[in-house]
């Protein structure tokens, strides 16, 4: 499984090459294809590409992270070797750092549990030292 920090950066930079092209609109992602061709030409991917899978050929970490971005639901694929950026790829690469705090408390709610007990436990404690002290 490839690190969600590298899939998140190379979603953002998709969706800037998608965006420079055609802006905020969604209507044209299926126009925009990307190849592996396309991604050899860009240095920005081509360096977050190479930050994972160590000993593995150049075709197979593009494969790796194509077929994770597939699976994940944010490229789709056009025909035998080209895709194209999905509207959940789109959404993703605009959440900002608060919507995806946002998101993994909404992801975890045991977490949520967690901190409301701790709230609770706090707020008994200082509960109990203003009722006892005089």
């Amino acid at each position: 499984m490839i690190d969600q920090r590298i899939i998140d950066k190379f979603v953002k930079n998709l969706f800037r090459r998608y965006k420079s092209t055609y802006g905020d609109s969604i209507a044209r992602l299926p126009d925009w294809i990307i190849t592996p061709t396309s991604i050899a030409e860009d240095y920005t991917l081509l360096n977050i590409f190479f930050e994972f899978g160590e000993g593995l050929e150049d075709h197979q970490r593009l494969e790796l992270i194509l077929d994770e971005l597939s699976q994940r639901g944010y490229i789709r694929k056009v025909d035998k070797i080209s895709y194209c950026l999905t509207e959940a790829a789109v959404r993703h690469a605009k959440l900002g750092k608060i919507d995806k705090f946002v998101e993994f408390f909404n992801v975890n709610p045991g977490i949520n549990t967690l901190i409301a007990g701790l709230a609770l436990l706090v707020s008994c404690v200082a509960l109990y030292i203003t009722v006892t002290k005089p």
